[in-house]
C-alpha cells in the first residue's frame, strides 16, 4: 500500500490510494480500516472482493472523504488489509502500515486564504499610496511582511480546489506590484 503525500487532506477530498496484493492460495477481499482516534470507533470500507482464482490484484483506490463519516477535525488512523481464500489454513490476513492524519476543513482553509488574501493586498495598496517613499521609516519591514504573506498564499493556492483562477492569477498581480514598488523606492532613495 501506498498512501498519498499531500499537505492537505480536507473533508471533501479523494484520496488516491495505491494497492497490490498477491497470495499464492488467491485473494479473498481486500478491505480499508479507518478509525477515528476520538472515539475509537473502526469503520471499514470493503476496496475488493474476489470470487475466484487471482493471485494478484493492483488498483489506485479512489476513498472519497465526503463519503466517509470523517469529518473536519478528525484524527484519524486507516489501514488496508487484505484476505486470502486458503481453505485449510486460514483464511489468513495480511494488514498494511497505518497512515494518520488529520481532516481539514476545506471551507474554513478557503476562507483563511480569502483572508490572507483581503489583508496583503490592504497592505500592499496602503504601501503604493505612500506618496512620499521617505515617508515610511519601516517600509522593508512591511515588504518583508506582505512578502511572506504572498509567499503563503503561493504554496497554499494549488491545494484550494475553491479558488477561482482570477484570485490565483491576483496573488502573482501582487507580487509584480510589490516588485514595482519595490524598484520605485530604490530609485527614489537617496543615492550617496
Amino acid at each position: 500500500v501506498t498512501w498519498p503525500s499531500l499537505p492537505h487532506i480536507f473533508d471533501m477530498s479523494t484520496l488516491p490510494v495505491d494497492l497490490l496484493a498477491e497470495d499464492d492460495h488467491a485473494l479473498g477481499r481486500i478491505v480499508l480500516h479507518y478509525r477515528i482516534e476520538s472515539s475509537g470507533r473502526p469503520y471499514r470500507e470493503i476496496v475488493q472482493s474476489f470470487e475466484e482464482g487471482f493471485p494478484r490484484h493492483q488498483e489506485r483506490f479512489e476513498w472519497s472523504l465526503s463519503g466517509s463519516t470523517l469529518r473536519a477535525g478528525d484524527n484519524v488512523t486507516a489501514w488496508v488489509a487484505a484476505s486470502d481464500k486458503d481453505t485449510l489454513h486460514g483464511p489468513h490476513v495480511t494488514r498494511s502500515g497505518e497512515f494518520q492524519f488529520v481532516v481539514e476543513s476545506q471551507r474554513e482553509f478557503h476562507e483563511n486564504l480569502l483572508r490572507r488574501l483581503r489583508i496583503v493586498s490592504r497592505h500592499l495598496r496602503e504601501l503604493v499610496n505612500v506618496l512620499d517613499l521617505h515617508a515610511l521609516p519601516d517600509a522593508e519591514a512591511e515588504e518583508e511582511r506582505i512578502l511572506k504573506i504572498l509567499v503563503g498564499l503561493e504554496a497554499d493556492a494549488p491545494h484550494d480546489p475553491l479558488l477561482s483562477n482570477q484570485l490565483r492569477n491576483f496573488i502573482g498581480e501582487l507580487r509584480t506590484q510589490l516588485y514595482h514598488y519595490q524598484h520605485q523606492r530604490e530609485q527614489a532613495a537617496p543615492k550617496s
